[in-house]
């Protein structure tokens, strides 16, 4: 076919496209409710295969539109703050542990049971009557947060604390509620 053969036909499908654009959308939607798994399956099999791919291009997508993306990423995080916030404050104790598990695990350790963290999480933010292991005196609720012993965050080491709880099974040292 030649070239302006080629380019009438792109103009027709172009146009027919234009004109047909609802119903084509509409068959596509249909078609894709009704294979489902099938289109699910050979995604997860294409990603598989071409990983390494889809890293590179990724990488470069995202080296070329840096300044786009970040854009986007702060107009998001002004427009959604509110929520971020409210989920947040629902996820806390999740979030806590996983941030104790990251610096653990930056600092070469290991962190066990997730559920007796959570629950070390609890204590600290709903008993009344813990004291700061640093300075002695009462820490509002509210105004606590659980760190290790040797707090990670600092590399510091505690002589120890009637507050402290002893770590979860399978983690190491002791917890203890601290002053922000």
């Amino acid at each position: 076919m030649d070239e302006t053969m080629s380019d009438a036909m792109a103009q027709y499908q172009h146009e027919y496209y234009i004109e047909h654009r609802d119903s084509i959308r509409a068959r596509h939607r249909a078609y894709n409710r009704a294979h489902k798994e099938e289109i699910a399956a050979a995604k997860r099999a294409y990603e598989e295969r071409n990983r390494q791919t889809i890293r590179e291009r990724q990488a470069k997508h995202r080296e070329a539109h840096r300044e786009k993306i970040s854009a986007h990423k702060h107009d998001y995080h002004l427009r959604h703050k509110e929520e971020k916030a409210a989920y947040q404050a629902a996820h806390k104790p999740e979030r806590c542990a996983t941030e104790a598990k990251r610096r653990a695990a930056k600092h070469g350790g290991t962190v066990g049971n997730p559920v007796a963290i959570k629950e070390i999480y609890r204590q600290a933010r709903e008993q009344a009557d813990i004291t700061c292991y640093l300075c002695g005196e009462l820490i509002p609720i509210g105004q606590r947060h659980v760190d290790h012993v040797k707090a990670l965050s600092l590399g510091l080491r505690s002589g120890g604390s009637p507050r402290s709880y002893p770590a979860p099974e399978g983690g190491w040292g002791r917890w203890v509620a601290t002053s922000d």
